[in-house]
Parts: C-alpha cells; structure tokens; sequence
C-alpha cells in the first residue's frame, strides 16, 4: 500500500509542471494506478472473507474440510470479479483530475468484454473445485485431480480477471473522456 501511495505521489509531483497547460487525454496512468487499486482491493477483501469463514469452519470442526474450502474459494473468486466490475469504473472519474469526464458505462462495458472468457474459465475451475471436493468426500483419492485442476484454473482465471478488467475498464473510459468545457466571459 506504501509503495501505491510512494507511485501515485510520484506521478502527480512528475505531471505537476503541466498542470497549466490544458490537457487533451485524461492522464492515463494515473487511470490505470487508480483502477488498480481498487482492483487490489477488492481482491483483498474477497480472500480476506473466504479466509475467515474456511478459518471459523476449520477451528469448529477440527479438520480441514474440502467441501467448504472450495465454496469458500469460489466465493472469493466471485466476490472479487463483481467487486472489480462494479467499483473499478466508478473509481476512474476521480483520477482524471477534474479536467475533464469519460463514461462510466463504457469503462464498465469494456472491461466486461475484455474480461469475460477469464471469468468463464474462472466458473468453470470452482465448479470443478466443487466437484473434486464432493469426489474427495466420497472416495478418498477419487478428487484430487478435479480439485486441483479446478483450483489452479480458479487461481490463474482471478489473475487475468483483474489485469483484463482494468485494462478494459481503463481504455473505455480514456475513449469516452472529453475535456471539460470552459465558459469565456
């Protein structure tokens, strides 16, 4: 997070000298570094709950369970793609520093498009983690294979996830963005 606030710092001391002349783009850095932020946040905040819920379930029982540590990794999966899609694109319009404005909409449609076969193969790993747990359940050893293929493709999917969705998010809104329009009197 300090090194977040160190980068972001840096950037608006480097555009500082700038600030006078008008700009025509929205400064996209400071876009994306905004957008990615939140993006780890929200990323956070998703593994943080299924932590704490596969946690509660572990200390009641005694033993690890299969069945709840992958309806926790999928929660934590799904939660983090929503969050990321909802909070991301709203986020943006406080990085362009008032100078101007983008469309919400269009962040938020693009970065749906690009992240969309990410979040496809990211359903598809926590159904498998959930179907190699309720294998592993029943058979000892009959799971593994399903379970870990699932976790991995879960895993690999969250990552491209949040990188496409930022960049999506990001080249929506730069392409909608106009400068803000001054009255001459």
């Amino acid at each position: 997070m300090l090194a977040f606030v160190t980068l972001l710092t840096t950037i608006s001391a480097d555009q500082a000298p700038l600030a006078s002349a008008p700009l025509l783009t929205p400064p996209e850095a400071r876009v994306a570094i905004v957008a990615t932020g939140v993006s780890l946040l929200s990323a956070s905040l998703g593994v943080t709950a299924g932590i704490l819920i596969e946690n509660a379930v572990f200390r009641s029982t005694g033993v690890p369970q299969l069945g709840w540590f992958s309806l926790v990794g999928s929660l934590a999966f799904m939660t983090t793609a929503a969050l990321t899609h909802l909070v991301v694109p709203l986020v943006l319009p406080l990085a362009d520093g008032g100078q101007g404005h983008g469309s919400v909409g269009a962040a938020r449609e693009r970065g749906l498009i690009y992240a969309l076969i990410p979040l496809g193969i990211g359903t598809l790993g926590c159904v498998g983690m959930l179907a190699g747990a309720a294998l592993e359940n029943q058979n000892y050893g009959y799971g593994q294979g399903l379970l870990a293929a699932g976790i991995i493709a879960a895993a690999f999917s969250a990552i491209a996830h949040q990188v496409l969705e930022i960049i999506g998010a990001t080249r929506g809104y730069v392409a909608t963005w106009e400068p803000r329009r001054t009255v001459d009197l």
